[in-house]
């Protein structure tokens, strides 16, 4: 019998590529890693990637072979602030350099700020949630603006991005998309 508890188990970041999730360095006089058993280490090395691994001009390649389009819907509830800045990101970055999307909606969830005329001027198509499928009724949030969404898109895949986010960029979006082989990749 085996007196080592963690027998069969490797730490995790042994399994990540670099560039990949850094859990603790161990600087801080923690766990040095996240320890994780030999099937679950292969499993999970199996279906983790990184953004990198998934260059825009590839993917915008492959959609155009396969003949997807692609939506990017952005739920938001007073984001005048920064709701501008994702929309431009993914508008310049991905719809006009590469055309990797195809369109970027924003639905407002009853915003009492500007953030509908932010997303409009930074060049997505805006929808206020109450408006679409009133007959459904309104359920004011998040969940409204996602399913809802789906009633106005036009991509055969949807990529949810927040309108908050401050500390990102495109390759969320990308991110996203790479890892579903059965579409675009």
């Amino acid at each position: 019998m085996d007196d080592d508890p963690f027998s069969g188990y490797r730490w995790l970041l042994g399994y990540m590529g670099e560039g990949n999730l850094v859990v603790d360095g161990g600087h801080g006089g923690g766990l040095r890693g996240i320890g994780v058993h030999d099937r679950s280490g292969a499993w999970f090395a199996q279906r983790t990637w990184h953004w990198r691994d998934w260059p825009t001009e590839l993917l915008a390649k492959r959609k155009r072979r396969i003949g997807a389009r692609v939506s990017v819907v952005i739920p938001a509830r007073d984001e005048e602030r920064t709701v501008g800045k994702v929309v431009r990101s993914v508008r310049v970055a991905l719809l006009e350099r590469v055309g990797l999307v195809d369109e970027i909606v924003v639905i407002d969830s009853d915003s009492a700020d500007g953030t509908a005329a932010a997303a409009k001027e930074a060049g997505a198509t805006v929808y206020e949630a109450r408006d679409i499928a009133p007959e459904l009724g309104t359920y004011p949030g998040k969940g409204e603006a996602l399913w809802k969404s789906l009633l106005v898109t036009s991509g055969d895949l949807l990529v949810f991005v927040d309108a908050d986010l401050t500390l990102w960029g495109p390759h969320f979006v990308t991110g996203v998309l790479g890892p579903d082989r059965k579409s675009v990749v």
